[in-house]
């Protein structure tokens, strides 16, 4: 789909720019139709964006027989930032989501940070969702 919000800017969002793969069963917990990233297009995104387009991943991918699973649009994000090489991965989250530094008051936003600090939110997010499924299994 191409949008052209703002005069002279292109935006596209499809879901040929990953395919995904189901989450399945884990620790007793079926996930449905929740998914992971399986392979991302990287050829296509950096297509787009040689050509100065906007890219936006939608967190709806498609399996290789069809099914459509919803993968977590962070690690969607991550996955496509680390497959395509980039140097600076910048998230627009709602205000409740803010990463604040652990000892920090809650308005002290983080402006940076490594990447084993990245990883741990990242698997922080993980733990979550995990957690969340097993309780809606109990």
């Amino acid at each position: 789909t191409v949008s052209r919000p703002l005069r002279g800017v292109e935006v596209v969002s499809s879901n040929s720019l990953f395919t995904a793969r189901p989450i399945g069963v884990r620790n007793g917990v079926d996930f449905g139709y929740s998914g992971e990233v399986r392979r991302v297009n990287t050829a296509l995104i950096a297509e787009l964006l040689r050509k100065n387009w906007v890219v936006l991943g939608t967190p709806l991918g498609y399996s290789a027989s069809g099914e459509v699973y919803n993968c977590n649009s962070h690690e969607l994000a991550c996955e496509i930032a680390a497959q395509l090489g980039a140097s600076k991965l910048v998230f627009y989250t709602p205000s409740s989501w803010r990463v604040v530094a652990h000892g920090a008051p809650p308005e002290a936003q983080v402006q940076a940070m490594r990447m084993h600090d990245a990883e741990a939110i990242v698997e922080g997010f993980r733990a979550r969702q995990r957690a969340a499924a097993a309780a809606a299994a109990a």
